[in-house]
């Protein structure tokens, strides 16, 4: 169970990667601040669990390009655009993907 403190904390730092754009440089400013020890959590992809926070399996390097792409929601049916980054290795740029 995460105390109260922690999760303002990890409100706060999403509320942080929210507002700017995470590369590189601004994950090793944030990462050079914190123990060697903390783990590293993303938010889950797996419907059942709600968004649950999970650790980290592992992070891949590849290259990816932009698009934005249409998408109607299931619940509400409301119509909706998305950036999404589609794998492309000949005119894509390098991205660090985190699983």
């Amino acid at each position: 169970m995460v105390s109260k403190e922690e999760g303002h904390k990890i409100m706060n730092l999403r509320i942080h990667l929210e507002v700017f754009k995470m590369n590189v440089k601004l994950a090793k400013e944030i990462l050079s601040k914190l123990d060697d020890n903390v783990e590293l959590i993303v938010t889950s992809n797996n419907y059942e669990l709600g968004g649950s926070l999970v650790s980290v399996q592992g992070l891949r390097i590849g290259k990816c390009k932009v698009e934005f792409q249409s998408f109607v929601d299931d619940f509400d049916g409301t119509h909706y655009q998305s950036k999404v980054y589609v794998p492309d290795n000949e005119n894509g740029s390098n991205v660090v993907i985190v699983f």
